[in-house]
């Protein structure tokens, strides 16, 4: 059976079919003749099982342990019940479900995934929302490996999802420019808008949710689908990037793969006419339009950009053999394999190339492009079980750290070996002004807006969001919190606050031995938020909102703050939100938008009938019902800018 066949008969999409088979979890036949896929009666009900568990939130990598017996399913729904039983009472739908499946003591061979799946549906039809349910992005090249990520993302934006809002709750947004271009989704196709009010529509539907940003988001690429017969699928995936000012730019046809690189001055692509499974790579540079042709008749899947975009590690064949290229540096094999499945994947490499980072045969290795020469670091890591942004470097590739058994790891090329830093797992510096969100610089790793990893804040992934201070030698880390709820730098790095069971903390200085104080008397604190350098700071018990004038008074600024009901989520309090720029903290209530400052005589009403408030680059935006329309304003400095209407 082909790929379009399987795309019909499964309901999944060609895209995840494909990565499907890229992370080890089928691996279909090829024709003699054409070498083109051909997927069995197995690889079917293999394809419904993985439906089914991804359904569930199970993770790809708890799915590669079940397909190799390292994981039951009884011990594997056990495990996700307890993460479920977290979520929100609207997840009790799913939470039952598995209780049913776990009830009837099946293993993974005797499971009726049909008939489950026949059930999903059913329930879905009633408001029952799983994982990849219709109408909703299925990436799975996201690889969230929390539930409950995907839920609060699904219930924050119900409607309209802003590119720079997903995460930024508390931490300050003034790191994004305020000429990135954003975008929104529907079903009936993206459009891009930007802070001015204007806004681009194209006339072919933008027919992915996944955009290829630089790391100020000042130039977004993606794919436009046109009508091709050539093409079995009657379509070819056309390259484009777009900028602050929305004018869309045609980078190149027949676009397989692609890649912005992190200042956005270059985009990696792979291009491949008609029905050709291989790929020429070429390197597109944004300022003259010119691209460069780096390598030919690519068969690989993974690929890594350097920072500045020049240097590029990609997989030249199917079976993963490594090459690195770039402008101005001739094109040299890393390594070599052919019996692996995901042979050598790339993870990251630096500016001018000297450090390049790749797994190969569950090792993680470090080549140096100067020397010719490979150094492993680690050997116990997995290739069929590392997920996105398992490792994270900082800006200039030259440090790492990494998670083998949920330990963290430091490393550097200087060292002669890694060092343990924690007993858990940490993939992230924790955000503040000057450090945005990781950028993505392959399928496996992100690069952390920081220069080192030193004398940082970490945060640790899963449930509970455990603090750390990593010491000035990385040679260990301090516990911070436990399950820091909401936590908040200081611009400067040097303070910061956090919520734990409730109560408010703050640290203004950092060290092997840490006394964070007590910020105010108030208990069950629900959120914060502050301005930049943390001397203004704002917290919510229920629908209450209190400035905080010192650790024994507060202000009352609303007793009526703004909820929202979905039917399909229940209820989700509107956060307030803190503008730098203005100097405000904004807020919702009784259906209208307000602005205060430090006390009660300083509220003015801006906006009725105001819901979605959000914070963005230099203001917020907000929702206001207009003539039975939703209309998304934009403000900045006291001025209200419409940018589009929904």
């Amino acid at each position: 059976m082909k790929i379009n066949e399987v795309e019909q008969s499964i309901g999944m999409t060609k895209k995840n079919i494909r990565f499907y088979e890229q992370e080890g979890l089928l691996t279909p036949s090829r024709s003699p003749g054409n070498g083109y896929r051909d997927y069995s009666t197995k690889d079917l009900e293999t394809l419904r099982q993985i439906k089914l568990l991804r359904k569930l939130g199970i993770s790809i990598e708890d799915i590669k342990k079940l397909q190799n017996d390292s994981l039951t399913l009884e011990d594997c729904l056990k495990q996700h019940l307890i993460a479920l039983e977290q979520e929100r009472k609207n997840l009790e739908a799913v939470t039952k479900f598995c209780r049913r499946l776990l009830a009837t003591d099946a293993t993974l061979k005797s499971m009726p995934a049909e008939q489950l799946l026949t059930d999903m549906e059913n329930m879905e039809e009633g408001g029952t929302r799983f994982m990849g349910a219709k109408n909703r992005n299925e990436k799975e090249e996201e690889s969230m490996s929390s539930f409950a990520i995907v839920f609060l993302v699904a219930i924050i934006l119900p409607a309209v999802v802003t590119a720079f809002i997903i995460g930024r709750r508390s931490a300050p947004m003034d790191q994004m420019s305020q000429n990135a271009v954003l975008y929104s989704f529907y079903e009936s196709g993206d459009f891009f808008y930007n802070l001015n009010g204007d806004v681009y529509e194209p006339e072919n539907q933008v027919r992915t949710h996944w955009y290829g940003h630089a790391a100020d988001s000042s130039l977004l690429a993606y794919w436009l689908y046109e009508e091709d017969s050539s093409y079995p699928s009657g379509i070819r995936s056309d390259l484009y990037y777009i900028t602050g000012d929305l004018e869309p730019v045609k980078v190149a046809e027949s676009v397989r793969e692609y890649m912005v690189s992190y200042d956005g001055s270059y985009i990696a692509y792979f291009q491949s006419f008609e029905n050709n499974t291989h790929s020429d790579l070429y390197l597109y540079e944004v300022s003259s339009g010119e691209s460069t042709k780096i390598d030919e008749d690519i068969g690989g899947s993974f690929f890594c950009l350097s920072p500045n975009g020049k240097i590029i590690a990609y997989q030249k064949d199917f079976y993963g053999t490594l090459y690195i290229g770039g402008l101005d540096m001739e094109i040299s094999k890393v390594a070599e394999d052919d019996i692996t499945p995901l042979g050598v994947v790339p993870l990251a490499v630096s500016d001018d190339g000297e450090h390049l980072y790749y797994i190969h045969n569950r090792g993680l290795y470090y080549y140096n492009y100067n020397e010719k020469d490979s150094v492993e670091v680690a050997s116990n890591i997995d290739p069929n079980g590392i997920l996105a942004y398992r490792f994270c470097f900082n800006r200039d590739i030259s440090e790492l750290l990494y998670v083998v058994n949920f330990e963290t790891y430091y490393y550097a090329p200087d060292l002669d070996t890694p060092i343990k830093i924690v007993d858990d797992r940490i993939y992230h510096v924790l955000e503040n002004s000057t450090a945005a969100d990781e950028y993505s610089c392959s399928t496996y790793a992100g690069i952390a807006r920081v220069d080192t990893f030193k004398n940082h804040v970490l945060q640790s992934s899963g449930y509970g969001h455990q603090l750390y201070w990593l010491n000035e030698n990385a040679t260990n880390t301090v516990a911070i919190s436990a399950d820091a709820r909401y936590s908040m730098l200081s611009a400067d790095g040097r303070s910061l606050l956090y919520l734990e069971d409730g109560i408010l903390y703050r640290l203004d200085s950092f060290g092997e031995e840490m006394k964070p104080t007590v910020v105010c008397e108030k208990t069950d604190i629900q959120y914060f938020t502050a301005n930049s350098d943390l001397s203004k700071v704002y917290i919510s018990t229920a629908r209450d909102l209190y400035y905080v004038k010192n650790r024994e008074e507060t202000e009352q600024l609303s007793d009526n703050l703004a909820y929202a009901e979905f039917e399909e989520y229940g209820y989700y309090e509107y956060y307030p939100v803190y503008d730098n720029t203005s100097g405000k903290i904004y807020f919702l209530e009784d259906g209208a938008l307000y602005a205060a400052d430090k006390n009660e005589t300083s509220k003015n009403k801006v906006a009725e009938n105001a819901t979605q408030l959000a914070l963005l680059p230099g203001g917020i935006s907000y929702l206001c019902n207009e003539d039975e329309q939703a209309v998304r304003y934009y403000l900045h400095n006291g001025n209200a800018i419409k940018i589009y209407t929904e």
